[in-house]
């Protein structure tokens, strides 16, 4: 059965987060969520992701690079785009990638 998972990303704990997710999904958007953390409610980066069969194993080791404008992305062949996203507390934009390890 098809269905939309998210993966929740921090981007102050660094540029790569590593998710497994069932064979074959794809990421189809990025953006921010409300969620609680410890009582609070924090705005946080997330990506949605297309599964196509939710009881594939879960075997796709997904690798998200979140960039800020104006830097390298550090390895820019490895990566594909999802989406930009500017953040809601600063004069900040992030651009997030994904690949399969």
């Amino acid at each position: 059965m098809k269905s939309v998972w998210k993966t929740e990303h921090d981007i102050a704990s660094g540029p790569q987060n590593v998710d497994e997710m069932p064979d074959g999904s794809r990421p189809v958007a990025v953006g921010w969520q409300k969620v609680s953390n410890s009582g609070l409610i924090v705005m946080r980066p997330v990506v949605w992701w297309e599964v196509p069969d939710t009881k594939a194993r879960k075997g796709l080791m997904i690798d998200i690079l979140v960039v800020g404008t104006g830097h390298e992305i550090p390895y820019p062949d490895d990566y594909q785009y999802i989406g930009t996203l500017q953040d809601p507390g600063a004069p900040l934009v992030w651009h997030f990638y994904w690949r399969t390890i």
